[in-house]
């Protein structure tokens, strides 16, 4: 409670604004305030912390030069799962599946978690940045940017249209897409990028849904850029990393309720491509060999994870990329795709009915809305078919 102006009457301090009190749910009571947790998690002892609700192994998969090894939080032991030096990583949880791209290869590599059983898939540019949508099968891409735009693309992982290559959903000019998110679960299903904008000279967070439609940005910062994004999925909130600022925020899906959690410029060792995640109370990012853990509210009690610097020096021990291992990383949701009879690809959508039907390359969908024709060039007499993402 405080003292109002006229130095008679109390009023209520609402204690939950700005976000800070609790990790998750915050409760305003008259002269107090009460946390609690979303399902799947319990209130920790303190009353403010929210710990998942499961006794599985917590892993983070990490990539250097030296290849791709898996730590186990609790323990601390890691492990090398292969050494491929990978340049950029996702996983799938319920598989038990890690996905990596070498260098900056045209293609990408499964393997399962204890690294065996690899199986390669192809794209047709070189991918800045990906995410998986684990509900649908979808990987989303950002391709290398031409002509000034960016683009991001859907490649399922299963079904026929694999083998076809990865097909345009969201397409951005004068614009650099560095970092890709995304939410399938059954009252969102949404994707978020960070960018920066060349004409307007500004870099911010866009959300749509993951069939492309109304896009939104959600935040911007005037001559910046934001070169990482990432997900609290309990508390729909997004992370993201102003890159010439050097700082970290958070906002909620909608745009609401901006903070800045930590800022130094020496965040990170290089952004282009790196990494963070939440999981429980906290934030990880990557320094160096060591992965760095920080309230993801408030940036204080810093833990930092050492990586075993390597015969070849501190270089070749910088960790490149991170992900976390959990199965609270990619919760369950119903998949409305199943039975969606979409021909080609389909989406995941926050619109009715829950799902959109989607057509490969240089096909256009048909009024039935899942099967897809090719796209004629009309006046073409040779009787090829135009690509109009070319």
């Amino acid at each position: 409670m405080e003292l109002m102006d006229n130095g008679k009457t109390c009023r209520d301090i609402n204690e939950c604004e700005p976000v800070g009190a609790c990790s998750q749910n915050c409760t305003n009571n008259k002269g107090s305030y009460s946390c609690s947790c979303v399902d799947g998690y319990r209130l920790k002892s303190d009353g403010r912390g929210c710990k998942v609700d499961d006794d599985l192994p917590v892993f983070i998969i990490i990539s250097n030069f030296e290849g791709i090894m898996k730590k186990n939080l609790e323990f601390g032991e890691t492990d090398l799962v292969t050494n491929i030096q990978a340049k950029k990583l996702e996983v799938d949880v319920r598989k038990k599946q890690i996905y990596y791209i070498k260098g900056y290869d045209y293609k990408f590599t499964s393997i399962a978690l204890n690294g065996t059983n690899p199986e390669t898939y192809h794209f047709e540019q070189y991918v800045v940045s990906w995410a998986l949508d684990w509900i649908s099968q979808n990987l989303y891409t950002c391709l290398r940017h031409q002509n000034d735009a960016s683009v991001i693309s859907v490649l399922p992982l299963y079904g026929s249209m694999r083998v076809q290559g990865s097909s345009p959903v969201v397409t951005q000019n004068n614009t650099f897409i560095r970092s890709i998110a995304v939410d399938p679960r059954d009252d969102v299903r949404l994707m978020f990028w960070g960018m920066f904008n060349s004409s307007s000279n500004s870099g911010g967070v866009y959300r749509a849904g993951l069939d492309g439609s109304n896009q939104l940005l959600i935040t911007s910062n005037q001559s910046d850029t934001v070169s990482i994004v990432t997900l609290d999925l309990p508390t729909k909130r997004v992370y993201f990393y102003f890159s010439r600022e050097h700082f970290i925020g958070f906002c909620n899906y909608d745009g609401s309720n901006r903070q800045v959690v930590t800022a130094s410029n020496k965040l990170f060792t290089h952004s282009f491509g790196a990494r963070m995640f939440v999981f429980e109370d906290w934030l990880y990012w990557t320094v160096n060999s060591q992965v760095i853990r920080a309230d993801k509210l408030t940036g204080q009690n810093i833990t930092r994870y050492e990586l075993p610097e390597t015969n070849q020096g501190w270089y070749y021990s910088r960790v490149t990329e991170l992900s976390l291992f959990h199965p609270s990383k990619q919760p369950t949701a119903s998949n409305p795709c199943e039975t969606a009879n979409c021909v080609h690809i389909c989406l995941l959508s926050p619109n009715a009915p829950g799902f959109k039907c989607h057509c490969g390359n240089g096909y256009t969908l048909n009024q039935d809305g899942r099967s897809c024709d090719p796209l004629v060039v009309y006046g073409n007499q040779t009787g090829e078919y135009e690509n109009p993402y070319l």
